[in-house]
């Protein structure tokens, strides 16, 4: 008899079928049977093609809801039973598994640890129950697209995962077939959505159909390498600017850890310090008692189990009083802020204190070299940034600027094209005249700007308001 879908549920067991299955009907019992007794309301999906009309009554039989996908492959199936689903949590297992409540149990109780969790054959405890070549080969090929897609995870093919249903209400997927577990990956990767892999006791009942699997997912992923490599590589991506900083490419790993190295040596570890257009990089992460703001809630998400003090904020209307912060760093940002004229300059003003820090980063458009590196740039690489530079100071139009904010510039150090040509970043300093430095090319300012807010001390600033910021990580699920 086909089950009664209930309007509402904590998880929903779905059941992706690709074939018809000797070993579906066994699968079923063995779930309703374990999920009977879970400590959590439940149901359970089979979704396959419109044609395989055994699988449908198996299910019915089975009480198992039966979704029609009315198309072949298998991210169509699991977005198909995702739409169909009642459940907070979506937890897909394959339907030949030996063991299904083992994973579901494990899975079920290391929800709250990510937002994904991956039942995973390759990490330690895993007790894996295959033959010892194909183990070997799926390894290996596991290896091979985390060494490509500079993953660290193990088991990017397992088809065993638990989802918060979110991920799917703020993601779109393109691929329909088996490429589908890995393109889910990289979209999460690439919007700050946490993955954790946990071991699981790993047996299928019938291993020459899951060999047919992994022969074609290997071959459609192989099909979509360059679409996955450039997704993974993408500057968008949560992790880009993290990753970079051990980047495999020796131009922009050192381009980044030169950069961290200035931005670190321009700032004082003790200073409450805000980073303005903060991304996920290095330096806010290292950053002690650092605070970050940046208009990309993914890159926030990613860093959030790093740095919790991080708020989602346009730069324009910062959400802190006048004259917060000791230090505020701003690099690499101002220049992708159209009809700018001052404005950004004014808001960091507004929140530094009198006597602060400021240091901030732009290109050099006074510069004939940086001018043509940004040419060459933009037609090698068209998806890059150079098309979002929009507002263009050269070193004396910015110094300028500042001194007119009542800034004293102390110093500065310009980089040629060769070193990305960026005109470094600007430094403010303190009385103790404190040298400050940053990326590219670096100015080195006293603030004497007239503000006459008392600037808060630590724990009032935090209760009067970080509390209130819209999508403060404070609070890690704001950011959804």
């Amino acid at each position: 008899m086909p089950a009664k879908q209930a309007s509402h549920c904590e998880i929903s067991v779905v059941l992706p079928v690709l074939a018809n299955t000797d070993n579906l009907r066994r699968v079923l019992r063995a779930l309703r049977a374990g999920l009977a007794q879970f400590p959590a309301s439940s149901e359970i999906l089979v979704v396959a093609e419109k044609d395989l009309d055994d699988v449908r009554r198996i299910a019915e039989e089975e009480e198992a809801v039966f979704v029609n996908a009315n198309s072949s492959g298998y991210g169509t199936l699991v977005l198909a039973a995702v739409e169909s689903s009642h459940g907070e949590y979506i937890l897909t297992i394959d339907p030949d598994a030996a063991y299904p409540m083992d994973a579901v149990r494990k899975l079920w109780l290391a929800r709250t640890d990510a937002d994904v969790v991956i039942a995973s054959r390759y990490v330690p405890l895993s007790h894996v129950e295959q033959p010892m070549l194909r183990h070997a080969l799926s390894r290996a090929v596991n290896l091979f697209w985390a060494t490509v897609l500079s993953t660290p995870l193990r088991d990017l093919s397992s088809g065993f995962r638990l989802y918060r249903r979110e991920v799917f209400k703020r993601l779109s997927f393109q691929s329909a077939s088996l490429a589908f577990l890995l393109e889910t990956l990289l979209k999460f990767a690439g919007n700050g959505i946490s993955v954790k892999e946990i071991p699981f006791h790993y047996k299928l009942r019938s291993y020459r159909r899951a060999q047919a699997h992994g022969l074609r997912l290997g071959l459609e992923c192989l099909a979509h390498l360059r679409t996955l490599w450039r997704m993974r590589n993408s500057v968008e991506c949560a992790d880009y600017d993290l990753r970079a900083f051990n980047s495999r490419i020796p131009l922009q790993r050192y381009w980044q850890r030169r950069r961290y190295r200035l931005l670190m040596n321009f700032t004082e570890p003790e200073a409450r310090t805000l980073d303005v257009g903060c991304g996920s990089g290095r330096f806010i992460a290292d950053l002690s008692g650092g605070y970050g703001v940046d208009l990309r809630p993914e890159k926030l998400r990613y860093m959030r189990s790093i740095n919790p003090l991080l708020a989602a904020a346009d730069g324009l209307h910062l959400p802190f009083p006048d004259a917060s912060f000791e230090c505020v760093v701003s690099s690499e940002v101002i220049e992708h802020i159209s009809d700018e004229n001052g404005r950004f300059l004014d808001e960091l003003t507004r929140v530094l204190e009198p006597g602060g820090v400021l240091v901030i980063g732009t290109p050099d458009y006074g510069s004939r070299s940086w001018r043509f590196f940004e040419w060459v740039y933009g037609k090698v690489a068209p998806g890059a940034y150079a098309h979002e530079h929009v507002t263009r100071y050269t070193l004396a139009t910015l110094s300028s600027a500042l001194e007119s904010r009542g800034y004293e510039i102390l110093a500065q150090r310009v980089r040629t094209a060769l070193d990305h040509g960026h005109q470094g970043s600007q430094g403010f300093r303190d009385d103790r005249h404190i040298r400050v430095l940053t990326a590219q090319n670096a100015i080195n300012t006293k603030a004497g700007h007239a503000i006459h807010n008392p600037a808060r001390n630590e724990a009032d600033w935090k209760r009067n308001s970080m509390r209130e910021i819209p999508g403060s990580t404070i609070t890690p699920r704001k950011l959804w």
